[in-house]
């Protein structure tokens, strides 16, 4: 299930802060094109990575994964 929500979640997240893939996929350290393999659900996430992303986006590893989608977005604007 947390594949899904952060799969599903990746994309909108990145575009309420305004970064490009090309822009997180640098801040973690990965190409592009796996950035955009992670929005798409088509390669999993290391729990480091993970950690990342939710300082990105200014967020627990928990709400990375599992809050609800409005109150993330709330929290993020």
């Amino acid at each position: 299930m947390a594949k899904k929500i952060l799969r599903n979640d990746l994309k909108r997240l990145r575009k309420v802060k305004g970064l490009t893939q090309e822009e997180i996929a640098q801040k973690l350290g990965v190409a592009p094109s796996t950035y955009s393999l992670y929005e798409t659900g088509e390669r999993g996430i290391s729990l480091d990575k993970a950690f990342l992303l939710a300082k990105i986006f200014g967020l627990t590893i928990e709400e990375l994964f599992f809050a609800q989608e409005n109150c993330v977005t709330q929290k993020i604007n």
